[in-house]
């Protein structure tokens, strides 16, 4: 009897369940008024589900699978987004420092004379440059002064044999055009003699090359301003892949000025193909022009630097990885190396440079 009563106290403790219509509701205890529980309530003294507050959660789509685009569809063009470090030693800032201090405005030395101003500290052959045009290139905030880019390119460009590393003697798959040719083929001076020696099969075999760099200097003229002033960017023949492409530091092929230079260009170079090169396999009529993303400038007077830094980095398939702020270390690394080229036939720049 005893434990009948226990059992009956348990029960009576205990919540009901009722069944209304076929769904089941926790109701409130024996001892309680019988009077539903709002949800909230429910959640608390109940452990039984109901139909107003449901336990089944909510609707969550299943993830979604990344698609690799196939190889066709892919971009021919690789950002690995590794930067290149550009930092300069002690050597490179002392040739820098040095050179910079015969700037035009810097005349308060007595060895910054006009005479030793004058003095040359690059010659390349047909091209030789001052150690006032040369200062005024490279210091910051100056633009590149087109004699020192023609310089700046026999150091890009060597149509000489070079060794390979298996004891055999390998041509240079690309070629760099002075800077002048561009000015040429802008205005379709195909009979220039400069024209004719770069274009020249028996001397060149372009047609051998992977790519064919064409520097140019074009000159603009912004609203407002009567005078132009010069804007480098670069034109590419891309034997390898077949089309034009077009560098550009500041624009891109939708602007006009552009994109009628780039046309001359393209029709000179179709036209002197044509002449110089009637039997070679490589055709290149039908080459079209590809604008390639490449670092932009943030100023108007690093666009002749990006030009060449373009020149060296570019390969068809890599973007040039640099950006402005490593304009003031690349100025530095680029004239530390036009002095101290093997081409260079300078050969007492320190002299000249008061670095002895």
């Amino acid at each position: 009897e005893k434990k009948r009563c226990a059992v009956q106290d348990v029960i009576k403790e205990t919540p009901l369940v009722s069944k209304v219509s076929g769904k089941t509701i926790a109701s409130i205890s024996a001892s309680k008024s019988n009077q539903l529980q709002t949800p909230a309530e429910l959640q608390q003294t109940a452990t039984v589900p109901s139909a107003i507050s449901s336990g089944t959660p909510a609707y969550q789509p299943a993830p979604r699978r990344l698609f690799k685009p196939t190889h066709a569809l892919q971009s021919p063009f690789v950002n690995d987004g590794k930067k290149q470090q550009f930092k300069c030693s002690k050597e490179v800032c002392e040739v820098y420092n040095a050179v910079i201090q015969f700037a035009t405005k810097r005349t308060t030395r007595s060895s910054q004379s006009p005479q030793k101003k004058d003095q040359v500290i690059l010659d390349y052959s047909n091209y030789w440059v001052n150690l006032r045009d040369l200062s005024d290139s490279v210091m910051f905030g100056k633009e590149l002064i087109s004699s020192v880019a023609e310089a700046a390119i026999c150091t890009l460009d060597d149509p000489s044999f070079q060794h390979n590393g298996k004891s055999k003697m390998k041509r240079i798959p690309k070629r760099v055009m002075p800077l002048r040719i561009a000015s040429y083929l802008v205005n379709n001076d195909l009979n220039h003699h400069e024209v004719k020696r770069v274009f020249r099969r028996a001397e060149n075999h372009l047609d051998r090359c992977h790519m064919i760099f064409f520097p140019v200097l074009q000159t603009l003229i912004p609203k407002g301003l009567s005078e132009g002033v010069g804007h480098y960017f670069l034109l590419v023949l891309n034997l390898r892949d077949q089309q034009f492409e077009v560098l550009d530091s500041m624009r891109t092929i939708l602007d006009k000025d552009l994109k009628v230079c780039c046309d001359k260009m393209m029709d000179s170079i179709k036209a002197l193909w044509e002449i110089h090169y009637p039997n070679t396999r490589k055709k290149i009529q039908n080459y079209y022009i590809e604008d390639i993303k490449v670092p932009r400038q943030t100023n108007r007077v690093d666009c002749g630097f990006h030009m060449l830094m373009n020149v060296e980095q570019w390969d068809g398939r890599n973007i040039p990885s640099f950006d402005e702020a490593d304009m003031p270390n690349i100025r530095k690394l680029m004239t530390y190396k036009w002095i101290t080229h093997e081409l260079n036939d300078v050969r007492d720049w320190k002299e000249k440079l008061n670095l002895t």
